[in-house]
């Protein structure tokens, strides 16, 4: 078993641990954009055009939950690669970050995920 660690668009910290046939990704945090002018300017031109909230999301929450699927989605390599991704941010379940998420990506908290991922990710019988 190899264990790295990686930032992820220098944002999201992620750890994997890779086996022949199996990977646990597991992200850390959500990530979002470091606050910044430009990302300031860049919710408030958002939030004149389409709303306040709606400007928050165009910026902030979009973004994130794009790069959160990215980083989940570097596990998955072929059609014949299977994945856990734990995502330790209880952020994504509020609805503003969930409803962001595709159909089959439906995040759950769990009080043994690692026991959760590793039955998941055991051979077929």
């Amino acid at each position: 078993m190899v264990e790295r660690a990686a930032t992820v668009d220098g944002l999201a910290r992620v750890a994997e641990l890779i086996t022949e046939h199996e990977v646990e990704r597991v992200v850390v945090g959500l990530p979002l954009s470091p606050p910044s002018v430009e990302g300031e300017a860049l919710r408030d031109y958002y939030a004149r055009k389409f709303g306040f909230a709606k400007g928050h999301d165009y910026a902030v929450v979009y973004p994130a939950v794009n790069r959160l699927l990215q980083a989940a989605g570097r596990a998955i390599r072929s059609e014949r690669d299977r994945a856990a991704i734990v995502l330790l941010e209880g952020r994504i379940l509020e609805p503003r970050y969930a409803r962001c998420l595709p159909p089959d990506f439906a995040p759950a908290r769990s009080e043994g995920a690692a026991s959760e991922a590793s039955r998941f990710l055991q051979p077929p019988c």
